[in-house]
C-alpha cells in the first residue's frame, strides 16, 4: 500500500472510530442510522463519469483504481475503475450501511446472507444469489450483507467497469483498502459528484 492509501486508510480507520465512539451505548441510534440508504442510493446515482478525473474516466493498466468523493455527512464515497476481471474478495461492512451504482460498463454483484458470528472468508456452505448491475442501475447493502463485486468482461478483450460507491459508517475494511492486489488504490485527487 503506497502512503497515498495508507492515509486515506488512516483517516477512514479514525472516522470509524469517531462514529462507534460517538454511538457507544446507544445501540438504537446506531441501528437508526442517521444516512438513509435511498440517501445514499440517490447521492451515487448522481455521480457522473464526466465530472470525475480523466485519469479515472479512461484507465489504463491491469490494476483497479479509486478516487474519493465529497460524500454526504458521516459517509465515505468512492469511484472504482474496474479493469476486465478484476474482483473484490468476500467480505461485508458490518453495521455499515452503503449503496453503488454502474457508471459505465458492468459489474457482477454477489451476496450472502453470513450469520455475524463468521467471518466474511467462511462462506462455502451459504447460498449466493449472483446479479448484474449494468450502467445507469445501482443497489443497496445491507446491515452485514456479505457481498463481492466483480467486472465479468474477458480480461483479454472485455472493457473497464466504473462504479460509485457510498456507505454510512465507514470503517477501516472499506471496498478499496479490503483487497489487497485486486483493488489498488492509486494517487487520484478526490473531486466532487455532481
Amino acid at each position: 500500500m503506497d502512503d497515498h492509501a495508507q492515509a486515506q486508510f488512516d483517516e477512514d480507520a479514525d472516522r470509524y472510530q469517531l462514529a462507534i465512539a460517538s454511538v457507544d451505548g446507544l445501540t438504537a441510534m446506531a441501528l437508526a442510522h442517521p444516512v438513509s440508504q435511498q440517501r445514499l442510493l440517490e447521492f451515487v446515482r448522481q455521480v457522473t463519469v464526466e465530472n470525475l478525473p480523466e485519469r479515472v474516466q479512461k484507465p489504463k493498466g491491469a490494476a483497479a483504481l479509486w478516487t474519493r468523493l465529497d460524500a454526504p455527512a458521516g459517509c465515505g464515497a468512492w469511484v472504482v475503475a474496474w479493469p476486465p476481471g478484476a474482483t473484490s474478495d468476500w467480505h461485508h461492512h458490518g453495521e455499515a450501511i452503503g449503496a453503488f451504482s454502474v457508471l459505465d460498463g458492468g459489474l457482477e454483484f454477489a451476496e450472502r446472507t453470513i450469520p455475524t458470528e463468521r467471518e466474511p472468508t467462511e462462506h462455502a456452505d451459504l447460498p449466493e444469489v449472483v446479479r448484474s448491475v449494468h450502467a445507469g442501475q445501482a443497489r443497496g447493502i445491507a446491515v452485514g450483507q456479505g457481498h463481492l463485486l466483480r467486472n465479468p468482461a474477458d480480461r483479454r478483450t472485455g472493457r473497464w467497469t466504473l462504479s460509485a460507491h457510498a456507505g454510512w459508517l465507514v470503517h477501516p475494511l472499506s471496498c478499496h483498502s479490503y483487497v489487497p492486489g485486486a483493488i489498488r488504490a492509486e494517487s487520484v485527487a478526490p473531486r466532487s459528484a455532481a
